[in-house]
């Protein structure tokens, strides 16, 4: 009940008379990562326009997801999202953002969050790091920031294309709208599945993006900037 109450506030006399198909459907909701999303935004912009006394649409887009593929996906990603209040003009460095989940794991309390070492195989000093090369905000003896980035990082970094730091500066549309991201194989395997759909079946080969570094389904609405 109290998770019901949560999602469906304007419905509680409702919940009452639900039976067991009604909390069946509910559970399967509360998995769906779709549905719970739609659910969470709609009571934030009903609580936020009678909060403030506001009408009309709050979010400007639909919510939007896109499957990664593998760990080096979703590493991508959350250093892409972290960098998100940069990008906006909110902040110059993300440690300065306080409704971050770096910010959080920074000064220790993140109690609450899934620990860093259950999502990716690497420590935090390393991720922060990484973070800082792509958002071109930490090189030794700047005013801005106190990290110097081991040559180690760096050289990762290359390795894996990013020869030019700072490359997550601009924005980059195929996280949002890439539908999938991940290795090539990966990838031909999505193409797979949509064209046995009868979706995409022009599609053949995955998206490069960012000179080859990712690879999608969808090309990117917009290109970026070639570094």
């Amino acid at each position: 009940m109290p998770q019901a109450l949560m999602l469906y506030s304007r419905s509680k006399k409702y919940l009452k008379l639900w039976d067991q198909k009604k909390w069946q459907m509910f559970e399967e909701r509360l998995f769906n990562l779709s549905e719970l999303m739609r659910n969470i935004q709609s009571a934030f912009a009903v609580w936020y326009n009678k909060t403030f006394k506001r009408h009309g649409t709050f979010w400007a887009n639909r919510f939007k997801s896109v499957l990664l593929g593998d760990e080096q996906a979703v590493l991508d990603c959350m250093l892409y999202v972290e960098l998100n209040p940069v990008r906006a003009g909110l902040c110059q460095v993300p440690d300065a953002y306080q409704a971050s989940s770096f910010y959080l794991r920074l000064i220790k309390t993140d109690r609450w969050l899934l620990a860093l070492d259950r999502i990716l195989d690497v420590d935090f000093t390393e991720y922060r790091m990484a973070l800082y090369y792509r958002g071109n905000i930490a090189t030794k003896g700047t005013k801005k920031v106190t990290v110097l980035i081991s040559d180690e990082v760096i050289e990762r970094e290359k390795e894996r294309g990013f020869q030019t730091c700072g490359m997550y500066r601009m924005r980059l549309r195929y996280f949002v709208d890439g539908m999938a991201l991940g290795s090539e194989a990966f990838i031909r395997q999505q193409i797979e599945q949509v064209r046995e759909r009868g979706e995409y079946l022009r599609r053949i080969n995955p998206i490069k993006q960012l000179q080859g570094i990712h690879l999608t389904l969808r090309e990117q609405r917009g290109h970026a900037v070639e570094f």
